[in-house]
């Protein structure tokens, strides 16, 4: 469910999104390419618009990114995972049936947060991915409220520590969005991002009563 009623799909559509960030739990920073130099940022505000999952990380034996299609749930629509520049897929399947391959790979599940997202004084268009020990707290947010329903204020949390690895999560605070704001999320939701993501329609096989993704054990 997005912020807007779907419409019917157009042609091709280029993305809408100006920045894609990151959350780097080491540091506890959102990051992101401006087109010259990374950008870090100790807190951030989005109105969320859509979400997507996906899979992200690095390969090692392919020397390159980890990267898959994006698909609307875990429990009925394929994945198909990629890595580097080879045109052979790392795995393809359902997250359950998948998991281990995928990890043992270097990938990570990934949840990506489609926004409007406050830089500087402007709302601008974002892409946030979230794993691991972020995607918990995210997971654990959406589980109190409804994201939708306001604006989100992101923060980062107090050091912790697993073992010898310290580590940060981001924490998710919902606020009341103004109606100027609002309205400007819808629009966009509805006249610029959904043209984008209905191109990408996942292959779908029978459903399982199995939950979206769980919090992932590792930390960063």
């Amino acid at each position: 469910m997005g912020r807007s009623q779907q419409r019917e799909q157009t042609d091709k559509t280029p993305s809408p999104i100006e920045y894609y960030l990151e959350f780097k739990g080491g540091s506890g920073t959102f990051v992101y390419y401006d087109g010259e130099k990374n950008v870090l940022l100790d807190s951030l505000e989005l109105i969320l618009l859509d979400k997507r999952n996906g899979v992200t990380g690095w390969s090692e034996f392919h020397g390159g990114r980890i990267y898959s299609n994006l698909i609307s749930s875990s429990n009925k629509h394929v994945l198909n995972v990629k890595a580097g520049n080879s045109k052979g897929a790392v795995a393809t399947g359902l997250w359950k049936d998948i998991k281990a391959e995928v990890k043992d790979a270097g990938g990570s599940f990934t949840t990506f947060l489609f926004a409007l997202a406050r830089i500087g004084e402007k709302l601008v268009p974002v892409r946030v991915a979230l794993t691991r020990a972020a995607l918990a707290e995210w997971t654990q947010f959406e589980t109190d409220c409804n994201p939708y329903n306001g604006v989100i204020f992101v923060t980062r949390s107090e050091e912790k520590k697993r073992g010898a690895v310290k580590y940060y999560v981001p924490k998710f605070n919902l606020a009341t969005v103004s109606k100027e704001d609002d309205l400007k999320a819808r629009n966009f939701h509805r006249d610029e991002l959904l043209p984008y993501l209905d191109q990408f329609v996942p292959r779908v096989v029978e459903e399982t009563k199995l939950d979206e993704e769980p919090a992932q054990e590792e930390v960063v």
